[in-house]
């Protein structure tokens, strides 16, 4: 038996074609306001999972480097402490006085000017500038000039004048005038 559209009435003409037109309508509905948006929706959700799975993986990498964090900002307060001992945040002008005192003493140098000149702001520090005046003899001179180098503290020694100023050769004294700066942070 062989379908054939023509061999229908034209009621069942109006009725197949009705079926046909409420089936494609049905089918554009289903789709359209049905199927699609749940596929979106799902797609969304699927998509803000991926995205938690990523952060939830990042999270634990992180977690696992969390000891090497520790001990790396351990290290950076520590050197963070020593930057403070080399560049203190204030002059402390006691503390260069009974450092330049002590040296002095040490290395047998007798302090004869100390003129302190204002403090000079450059772009990430402050320096501090004292005119010394003293005298002792010239080897002494150059271990207590080492001594002050090598502080904890930034120190630097510049503008050396050095002058003879009496004795024998075995026993000659010098006058020896320069500038000590002392450095601090603007922090």
């Amino acid at each position: 038996m062989e379908f054939s559209f023509s061999s229908l009435s034209t009621e069942q003409k109006k009725n197949f074609a009705f079926g046909v037109i409420f089936a494609f309508t049905f089918c554009y509905i289903y789709w359209f306001h049905g199927i699609k948006p749940v596929g979106a929706k799902i797609q969304r959700k699927e998509a803000q999972i991926k995205q938690l799975e990523t952060d939830i993986a990042n999270t634990e990498i992180q977690a696992r480097r969390l000891p090497e964090i520790k001990r790396e900002f351990a290290d950076l307060t520590t050197q963070m402490a020593d930057v403070d001992k080399k560049l203190p945040k204030d002059k402390n002008f006691s503390g260069l006085l009974r450092l330049l005192t002590n040296q002095l003493l040490r290395f047998h140098l007798t302090l004869t000017n100390l003129v302190p000149s204002a403090v000079q702001n450059e772009n990430l520090y402050q320096s501090f500038p004292l005119q010394v005046t003293l005298t002792g003899r010239f080897h002494n001179l150059g271990r207590f000039l080492t001594a002050i180098g090598t502080q904890q503290r930034i120190l630097s020694t510049e503008n050396l004048k050095i002058t003879l100023s009496g004795g024998s050769d075995s026993d000659a004294t010098i006058q020896a005038n320069f500038t000590m700066t002392a450095y601090m942070s603007k922090g």
